[in-house]
């Protein structure tokens, strides 16, 4: 019936050298360890081409790291910021002046009184509002104010009374 059928003496011979096998793996892996210096690096064979080798210059970057700088690659800049948009052809961009006439710094809210000399306008910006030259109002301090420019970056300005 069975067609596969091994004779018994073939099949304990085959348990026996699968033990075998088993216990020498086992006993390999356990007790043997390869040399200490199996993986090292050379000695150098002739000392003035190791001389040679160690003092080849370092190449300068600085030039490619400026040209990095300026393409702007993954359009963001490097601290994660958006980039700026561009002006139109033809176009100038227009300085915005405006002064800190007053702040303002309570519990329930704070703000700045700005005054634009040019249209005469005094404007009252909150914080996570824009100011009038575009760059955002982020914080707001007794002695301090923080805004975030259009190009990204972040200033701080004290206010002294």
């Amino acid at each position: 019936m069975n067609q596969l059928a091994l004779p018994p003496g073939l099949l304990r011979l085959g348990l026996w050298v699968l033990l075998a096998w088993t216990l020498g793996a086992l006993a390999s892996w356990l007790w043997l360890e390869p040399p200490k210096p199996l993986v090292a690096a050379r000695k150098p064979q002739n000392l003035a081409a190791a001389q040679a080798a160690s003092a080849l210059a370092r190449p300068v970057i600085a030039l490619d790291l400026a040209v990095l700088e300026r393409v702007k690659l993954w359009g963001v800049e490097r601290n994660g910021q958006a980039l700026a948009a561009p002006l139109a052809a033809g176009m100038v961009e227009k300085k915005v002046i405006w002064n800190v006439m007053a702040r303002v710094v309570s519990p329930k809210e704070r703000y700045l009184l700005l005054y634009q000399p040019e249209s005469k306008v005094i404007q009252q910006i909150r914080v996570g509002e824009k100011m009038p030259d575009g760059s955002k109002l982020i914080k707001l301090e007794l002695n301090e104010f923080t805004v975030r420019l259009p190009d990204g970056k972040t200033r701080i300005t004290e206010i002294n009374s």
